[in-house]
């Protein structure tokens, strides 16, 4: 008696299956996109996409429509997919934050750049202010992750220089890296230092700002800030006037220009 109850339970199940994908209540109806002016993703892309259109929600495969999207829309970072009873499929993108525009350049600059056997305030003056022209692809930006992908809009951004070959869409850089030039640029925002170009020269990142500042992205990133904030506040104070502010040793080295007038 309880193995014919048992299969009536089972093919009571089936049953309700089946009537469920003969009325197609979860295959995809209408695709909604939560976050339209996202800059990066349309609305219309999203619905046109064929591993959405008259899927069945349980035969999705969100990895699969992420990476055809990313394959065209390099601004798009990951998205959410939510199913709405009935036939509602609703999707939310996260879009990327670029940090700068970025160019590459190739220096002949001799390696004593960064010699530390060097007395520290030769080696600052060794750095090399020369900055490349802004040449190539100027749709190319970063985020703070190290990818490239293409500029969304129209946002002034400053340009950063990397060394070595030229730069590709969807080029991965070291993660590490790029986490701290993306907290130095907010950091030294956020100080009222306005620069437009930086380069980065294997472990040191020069910023042509005013002043000239230098970190080490090979030290403490938090210890040379608190360092740049703290001597800009005594500059302020005793009324000098900085030209090169060098970061990257447990002194700083800074260089003075006259006293401000007045």
């Amino acid at each position: 008696m309880k193995k014919n109850v048992f299969v009536l339970q089972i093919l009571g199940v089936l049953g309700v299956v089946l009537i469920l994908v003969k009325l197609n209540l979860f295959g995809v109806g209408n695709v909604i996109l939560e976050n339209p002016d996202n800059g990066c993703v349309s609305e219309e892309v999203i619905k046109k996409d064929p591993n959405l259109i008259q899927k069945n929600l349980f035969l999705i495969d969100k990895k699969q429509i992420l990476n055809n999207l990313i394959s065209r829309y390099s601004c798009l970072k990951d998205m959410e997919i939510k199913y709405s009873f009935p036939k509602k499929l609703k999707i939310n993108i996260r879009v990327r934050d670029p940090i700068a525009k970025i160019n590459s350049y190739n220096t002949q600059t001799p390696k004593t750049l960064n010699d530390l056997s060097l007395e520290e305030a030769s080696s600052a003056a060794l750095l090399d202010w020369n900055f490349p022209g802004d040449n190539s692809d100027e749709s190319l930006v970063v985020d703070d992750s190290g990818y490239i992908f293409k500029k969304m809009n129209d946002e002034p951004l400053p340009t950063l220089f990397v060394k070595g070959d030229a730069l590709k869409l969807g080029q991965r850089l070291d993660e590490p890296t790029f986490n701290k030039i993306s907290k130095i640029f907010e950091k030294i925002k956020n100080m009222e230092i306005s620069f437009q170009k930086a380069k980065l020269d294997d472990e040191t990142l020069l910023i042509e700002s005013n002043p000239k500042v230098t970190f080490s992205l090979s030290g403490d990133t938090f210890r040379q800030l608190a360092s740049l904030q703290l001597i800009l506040q005594e500059a302020k104070i005793n009324g000098k006037v900085i030209q090169i502010i060098d970061l990257r040793f447990d002194k700083p080295v800074v260089a003075y220009t006259s006293k401000k007038n007045g």
